[in-house]
C-alpha cells in the first residue's frame, strides 16, 4: 500500500523542506537528498556524510502532517547544525548540542530529544520508579503508602532541580483522532487539573488521505509529560475493561449513550477521589514553588499558542450508567508510573527523539 503513495509523501516532504527552509531559515540551507526509510526504529534522521535527510514510511503513513513538518524540522535542525553553524567540526560540542538548540529555537521546535532514560535516571527518580513498582501491588494499603510517597518526592524532585524557562517542553499526546469525543475531553480535563500540564487540541490532517485529525499536544516537564502519557493509556485502558465488565452485568444496556454515560461517571467519580487527595495540606514555602512553577508553564504554553479560545462545557445526563460509573470512578487507582517506551507521548519530547 505505500508504495502507491511513495510520489505523494516525497513531493510532501520537499515542498515543506523548501517552504521552512524559506520562510524560517531565510534560505540558507542547500538541497539535501531526500529519501524515505522503511524501517521503525527512527523517525526521521539526517546523515551529514551523504547529506540525506530521511523521513521513516510508518511516520508518512499513520501519523498527522502536524507530526511529520514536526520531524522534519528536527532534522533540518541537524543540517543546519552541520552545513551552516559547522557544530561538527567542534570537539566538544554534541549531535543535540549548543548549534542544534540554537536552530530549533530558529525553527519554533523543542530541543528536548528524549524523555529521562532509565539508564540515567537520577537517585530520586530511581526510588520513584521503585515506589510506583509498589503502587502496583495488590495490597491495598500498600500501593496507597507507596503512591502517596512517590507523588511527594515527584513535587520534590522538581521543585529541588528548580523550573527554569527551558526546562518545559511540549509533545502530541495519543494517536490522531477523527473526533474529540467526549471522553477524550474529560481525560484531558483531568490532566490539565491534577497532572501538572497544560493541553491544547490542534487540528491537522492526513497526508495520504487528506482527512481532517485533531491532535493533544501537551506542555509540562518532562517528567509530568511522561506521567501523562502513562496516565492517558491507563484511563483509555481501564474504561474500556470496566464498562465490558458493567455491561456482563447489565446485558440489556446497549448503544453508544449508556457507555458514554458510565464512562463519564468514571471520570466525575475520578475527579472528587483526585480532588481528595490534593486538598492535603502543603507548607507555604511549597505552595509558593509550585505557583511558581505554574505561572513560568503558563507563559511557555501562552507563548506556543497566544491565540486560544475556551471551548464549551461538557454536559452529562445523571442517569443510572452515570451513577454506577461514579462509584467505579472513585475506587480507580491510577498507577501513576514513568514507563519510558511506552506512554504516548508523540513529538516535541519522545516523539522526535527517535531522530538523530
Amino acid at each position: 500500500m505505500f508504495e502507491s503513495y511513495r510520489k505523494l509523501f516525497t513531493r510532501h516532504i520537499q515542498h515543506a523542506w523548501f517552504r521552512i527552509n524559506q520562510e524560517l531559515l531565510d534560505g540558507r540551507l542547500a538541497r539535501p537528498v531526500f529519501a524515505i526509510s522503511e524501517g521503525e526504529n527512527k523517525l526521521g534522521s539526517w546523515q551529514s556524510t551523504t547529506r540525506t535527510l530521511s523521513l521513516s514510511a510508518d511516520l508518512l503513513m499513520n501519523w498527522s502532517e502536524l507530526e511529520i513538518e514536526e520531524t522534519l524540522k528536527h532534522e533540518m535542525a541537524h543540517q543546519f547544525a552541520d552545513e551552516v553553524l559547522e557544530a561538527n567540526r567542534h570537539p566538544d560540542e554534541t549531535a543535540h548540542g549548543s548549534g542544534f538548540r540554537y536552530a530549533c529555537e530558529l525553527l519554533g521546535i523543542s530541543h528536548s530529544a528524549r524523555l529521562v532514560s532509565r539508564e540515567n535516571a537520577s537517585p530520586i527518580l530511581s526510588k520513584i520508579r521503585k515506589l510506583l513498582a509498589l503502587a502496583e501491588s495488590p495490597n491495598v494499603h500498600e500501593a496507597e503508602a507507596a503512591m502517596g510517597r512517590a507523588r511527594t518526592l515527584m513535587d520534590r524532585y522538581e521543585l529541588d532541580l528548580g523550573v527554569r524557562d527551558h526546562d518545559f517542553c511540549y509533545a502530541f499526546l495519543g494517536e490522531p483522532v477523527k473526533q474529540r469525543s467526549s471522553i477524550r475531553q474529560r481525560i484531558a480535563s483531568t490532566l490539565v487539573t491534577f497532572f501538572g500540564i497544560e493541553l491544547v487540541w490542534i487540528p491537522s490532517r492526513l497526508v495520504h488521505s487528506d482527512k481532517k485529525v485533531w491532535l493533544m499536544e501537551i506542555c509540562g516537564t518532562r517528567t509530568n509529560l511522561e506521567i501523562a502519557g502513562y496516565v492517558y493509556d491507563y484511563l483509555l485502558h481501564e474504561l474500556q475493561l470496566l464498562w465490558l465488565a458493567h455491561q456482563r452485568q447489565h446485558p440489556l444496556l446497549k448503544g453508544k449513550g449508556p457507555k458514554r454515560d458510565f464512562q463519564m461517571g468514571v471520570m466525575r467519580g475520578l475527579r472528587e477521589k483526585l480532588e481528595q487527595e490534593e486538598g492535603e495540606p502543603q507548607s507555604s514555602g511549597t505552595r509558593e514553588l509550585v505557583l511558581i512553577k505554574q505561572e513560568k508553564l503558563k507563559a511557555f504554553y501562552n507563548n506556543r499558542h497566544p491565540n486560544l479560545s475556551s471551548g464549551r462545557r461538557l454536559t452529562v445526563r445523571l442517569s443510572a450508567s452515570f451513577q454506577a460509573g461514579l462509584a467505579e470512578g472513585r475506587n480507580l487507582d491510577i498507577r501513576r508510573g514513568i514507563k519510558a517506551g511506552e506512554q504516548s507521548t508523540r513529538g516535541g519530547t519522545k516523539r522526535l527523539g527517535s531522530g538523530t
